[in-house]
């Protein structure tokens, strides 16, 4: 099977396929780190159409380490699972960001094309080293059994991420460190 990127990747950058630093806007950080490292994501406003920052809260996110959504309101919003996350490495609650990050700016339902994105801007922005990465793979290949959308295996999910990550494709959108 064959995992491609979308074709016009600045159609991504104009949809907010990026992530700034939190200090660079006056936006508030929609995912920030103990250590003080913030980042905004930038998507659609669901009615308004208009590029905002990503609401990012901490919460139980429906089973999941994390999950994005629209509100009522429309805002794009994304929950990460504080107290899930809380038992797992650093890196994997900035993996999971970057990933949630790419259902909104994109937007998309595809998680492997999430995670593919999500690898391929945190590797571009020297936001994970590669230990770091193995960490995110040993992680996400730790599930045994996961539904059709994971393609039913944390192996399979993992291998179709690297197979995109891998791929000579333009970059996405822009994010840069603080």
């Amino acid at each position: 099977m064959r995992f491609y990127l979308p074709c016009c990747f600045s159609s991504l950058l104009l949809l907010g396929i990026f992530i700034q630093p939190a200090a660079a806007k006056a936006d508030p950080p929609t995912y920030s780190e103990p250590d003080g490292m913030a980042r905004t994501c930038y998507a659609v406003h669901e009615r308004t159409k208009e590029l905002v920052a990503v609401v990012g809260i901490k919460d139980d996110a429906y089973g999941f380490y994390g999950y994005s959504m629209y509100n009522d309101a429309g805002w794009p919003v994304i929950i990460l699972d504080a107290k899930r996350l809380a038992k797992q490495p650093q890196i994997i609650s900035r993996f999971t960001y970057y990933h949630e990050c790419a259902h909104l700016a994109t937007p998309m339902s595809d998680e492997v094309m999430a995670n593919c994105i999500a690898l391929k801007k945190m590797r571009a922005n020297g936001d994970l080293t590669p230990d770091e990465e193995q960490l995110v793979a040993n992680f996400v290949i730790s599930f045994d059994k996961l539904k059709g959308e994971y393609l039913g295996s944390g192996k399979k999910f993992w291998d179709a991420t690297l197979k995109c990550a891998d791929a000579n494709v333009t970059e996405v959108g822009e994010t840069k460190a603080e």
